[in-house]
């Protein structure tokens, strides 16, 4: 039981060549995996959740390389050799064998033109822009927040912009991250800065510009309609995913430009998700918590406002 690796002899003979061909591979704990190697394979990453992968480069001169291949598939089942009769008898092989193999479904990629083929199917880069060079989102002692380390260990994700309208927070900020002692320091490498979204939308080249922002800032300087104030608005209206730390918004709780603008920025930041297909997110902590989830199933229950001490 549990997965089954066959590397052919041409992929490598002693432990030292398997591990110059393997940089990342990860196999599931399914009976149903197997995973087949011959000849000049070369694995940067792949991952095998369910059923059978087979990777042959069959002449000399032919090399595969494998980046981010994800394989889930029925694939090959192993039965047990019944009792032969007069009638049924059981070839040779099997009795050897003891087992009968069922090729239900596989993934194949096999070559044999003496060339080489990169198969490249990593998941495309996302471009974040970190609104905010604070604590926040670049960590402090204070709390736990540090949405920077934790951008700088995803794979498939670049950090291309950091907005702060204090200069000497952001050269901070920066310069910390590049130190070249640093694992992450490459991440920040081709990082732009730039004083407000607006001036980060203005001047970053589009093919560039982030597919999401993670607003960071002093509750005072976001979440209302107010140009300046108005930050996750304009990165809505920019066609950027966001996800919001509290609050929403500091402004009093109503739906009109002179009393209050929490209803109000709910309601806009709405209707962009729904006309964009955004994804706009705000970001409580504890929100999942079993006791805030009960706490919410007794205001529902109660139908009315709960004072707690």
């Amino acid at each position: 039981s549990g997965p089954k690796v066959v590397l052919s002899p041409s992929f490598g003979l002693t432990i030292a060549q398997i591990r110059q061909h393997i940089n990342g591979l990860e196999i599931g704990n399914d009976d149903n995996i197997t995973f087949v190697a011959e000849g000049d394979v070369n694995i940067n990453s792949c991952r095998i959740k369910r059923g059978s992968l087979v990777v042959k480069a069959r002449t000399p001169q032919t090399k595969i390389n494998l980046t981010g291949v994800s394989v889930d598939n029925d694939g090959w089942a192993l039965s047990p050799i019944e009792k032969p009769t007069d009638e049924n008898p059981v070839p040779q092989v099997y009795k050897i064998r003891g087992y009968r193999l069922e090729k239900i479904e596989q993934r194949e990629i096999e070559k044999d033109d003496g060339k080489q083929h990169n198969v490249d199917e990593s998941p495309p880069q996302l471009r974040v822009a970190l609104i905010g060079a604070g604590g926040v989102n670049f960590g402090s002692p204070e709390g736990p927040w540090d949405h920077a380390s934790r951008l700088e260990h995803m794979k498939n994700v670049d950090i291309v912009a950091v907005v702060d309208p204090s200069e000497q927070i952001l050269a901070q900020a920066i310069a910390k991250r590049k130190d070249p002692s640093r694992k992450f320091a490459f991440k920040w490498k081709d990082v732009q800065t730039f004083n407000s979204v607006k001036e980060m939308l203005e001047n970053m080249d589009k093919s560039k510009r982030p597919d999401a922002a993670i607003v960071g800032v002093p509750p005072g300087c976001h979440g209302t309609t107010k140009p300046g104030k108005n930050l996750e608005l304009v990165l809505g209206m920019a066609g950027i995913h966001m996800l919001i730390e509290k609050p929403l918004s500091a402004s009093p709780p109503g739906d009109d430009e002179k009393n209050g603008q929490t209803g109000l920025i709910a309601e806009h930041l709405s209707t962009l998700r729904d006309s964009a297909s955004l994804i706009v997110d705000v970001g409580y902590m504890f929100r999942y918590h079993a006791a805030i989830q009960k706490l919410k199933k007794l205001i529902i229950t109660l139908g009315k406002p709960i004072t707690l001490f």
